[in-house]
């Protein structure tokens, strides 16, 4: 596994008071043992795959991988920190000292397991999107940061953009005195898994179906989505897919975006495709935009 620093690494402005470091770094560890294990456990007992611990602190998490017998390269960007793990972890684990955000990810298949920075989890999250080759992700973010992408009380733009071609799973809640030093929030375990065959092929034109839903202006996914589909084809997808049209974007299940842009796709490439307001059915340009977390 070949790693590298970035030259605009934060490194060299570390504090070297260890306080204001833990601070800098948001370095919160995790020490309730229950909540490593349903970290670890989270991996399936999938031992054959190498695992990539990001942000692995003070090894706490790394010592469960390790007797679990999973094959664990930890990165660590504190050189205190990391030089204890390559003591602590000698012959056990590969310890590499560099910023996570620098590491170069592996060319072939890993999981991952990370207690996240909370200042990195909207990097590390937006760099796995776009990343290949893994198929597990289990991350331990802020509380509020893991119902958002696990869709809970409403999937977000953001997650429905990437659903076809991920599973996010809220596993539980871990509350800040699992933590040392004791972080202000409460954080949860989300599980993030590679669908082994994405659910549509176009991910481009998906995604900006999706957006085009989630900004459509109406007072609910029936008035949003006429401008989309005629009235025949809505109805029809509604009752395979129980949805309710009074609803809003966010309340749609992944199954039920999928069959909506199937729908889309095949009705706008009709001759008679056309919307209930009798224009033809909206054409996106092909663009890229970032989908990424936020």
């Amino acid at each position: 596994m070949v790693h590298r620093q970035d030259k605009f690494s934060y490194r060299e402005v570390l504090p070297v008071n260890q306080d204001e470091r833990r601070r800098k770094l948001s370095q919160n560890f995790l020490v309730d043992q229950r909540a490593i294990s349903t970290m670890v456990d989270a991996l399936e007992g999938d031992v054959r795959t190498p695992v990539l611990e990001f942000a692995a602190g003070s090894g706490n998490i790394t010592r469960k991988l390790v007797s679990g017998g999973y094959s664990v390269s930890a990165v660590e960007l504190d050189h205190q920190l990391a030089s204890k793990l390559k003591v602590d972890f000698a012959g056990k684990a590969r310890v590499f000292e560099c910023d996570l955000m620098a590491f170069e990810l592996p060319t072939e298949a890993f999981n991952i397991v990370s207690n996240v920075p909370f200042h990195l989890s909207t990097d590390l999250q937006r760099r796995l999107m776009m990343a290949s080759h893994w198929t597990i992700a289990v991350l331990l973010l802020q509380w509020e940061v893991a119902r958002k992408r696990a869709g809970l009380q409403g999937g977000t733009l953001v997650t429905a953009a990437w659903w076809p071609w991920f599973d996010f799973e809220l596993l539980a809640r871990v509350p800040a005195h699992a933590f040392r030093p004791v972080p202000r929030v409460d954080c949860g375990i989300l599980r993030i898994r590679r669908r082994p065959l994405p659910l549509v092929d176009d991910q481009v034109a998906y995604q900006q179906f999706v957006e085009a839903v989630f900004t459509g202006r109406g007072r609910g996914l029936g008035n949003i989505l006429q401008k989309f589909l005629a009235k025949g084809v809505l109805d029809s997808v509604g009752r395979e897919q129980s949805i309710d049209f009074n609803g809003l974007p966010k309340d749609l299940t992944p199954p039920q975006w999928v069959a909506l842009f199937r729908a889309f796709s095949a009705f706008k490439n009709t001759k008679s495709g056309t919307s209930n307001n009798g224009r033809a059915a909206p054409k996106f340009t092909k663009r890229t935009r970032d989908y990424s977390p936020r």
